[in-house]
């Protein structure tokens, strides 16, 4: 399993709470196949809605897999995973 960002590892703002919506990404390299089997996030305290999915996109912006995310479940702040219903494969140096 590998992770971007270790359990202690916190946004420094953690919330922006402008009701505006947004999509945000990371773009990675991959340096060996593999397979995506969740996303990851940030869930600050007080963060609620619905509404949330965890997207993964290929380098051209093709949305290659989605998973909703219920908020009810879970109390930030805190990483929250995601599991993807269907494992998306990556091969080794793709963006």
């Amino acid at each position: 399993t590998q992770t971007l960002f270790g359990a202690g590892d916190m946004p420094a703002e953690q919330n922006n709470t402008d009701g505006v919506s947004f999509i945000m990404g990371l773009r990675v390299a991959t340096g060996r196949a593999g397979a995506i089997t969740a996303v990851r996030f940030f869930k600050a305290a007080g963060e609620g809605g619905t509404g949330h999915v965890a997207r993964v996109f290929d380098g051209s912006n093709n949305q290659l897999a989605s998973a909703p995310f219920v908020d009810s479940a879970c109390a930030g702040p805190k990483w929250v995973s995601v599991p993807l219903p269907t494992p998306v494969f990556a091969t080794a140096g793709s963006v």
